[in-house]
């Protein structure tokens, strides 16, 4: 079976459209396409870095409401349940899962202990190294009247 860019370029489909190689042009069109869609040219200085780290937010269970900690219960055993609170309490719950003492019986509750297990995840990554100052390279550079020699790009 051949590929759809192989139809669209065999001469023996002459209805279909062919593919076009994008001019010298196109890259520096694309980078600065990216570059502005990210935010990093978006023209006004930057901001300074905040002090502290900023706070995390969570989807609270059940209800989905945008919350930065949330109380969870959670079974370990069949008639035990805990009630942990995110993310103060992710420690105990990366070591509950590590050990093996969760009760997934059920689907709620494997999706409950999936939940907490990805958010407390989500916030050990997000805090895992202290937050650097960034210098700032980009801000006072005017990138609408930036020369292509300037761009980052292989000529």
């Amino acid at each position: 079976m051949k590929s759809l860019a192989c139809h669209l370029t065999d001469p023996r489909y002459p209805g279909r459209r062919r593919l076009r190689t994008p001019g010298p042009g196109y890259r520096a069109a694309a980078l600065a396409a990216a570059l502005l869609g990210s935010g990093l040219l978006s023209g006004g200085p930057a901001a300074a870095p905040e002090s502290g780290p900023s706070e995390a937010f969570f989807a609270e269970p059940v209800t989905g409401r945008r919350v930065t900690e949330y109380q969870i219960e959670l079974p370990t055993q069949r008639t035990e349940k805990r009630t942990f609170s995110i993310p103060a309490d992710c420690a105990e719950v990366m070591r509950c899962v590590d050990e093996g003492a969760v009760y997934r019986s059920s689907v709620i509750d494997r999706r409950l202990w999936h939940k907490a297990e990805s958010d407390c995840r989500f916030y050990s990554f997000l805090y895992r190294h202290p937050q650097q100052i960034i210098a700032d390279y980009v801000s006072d550079y005017d990138f609408r009247n930036a020369r292509l020699s300037d761009l980052p790009i292989d000529q």
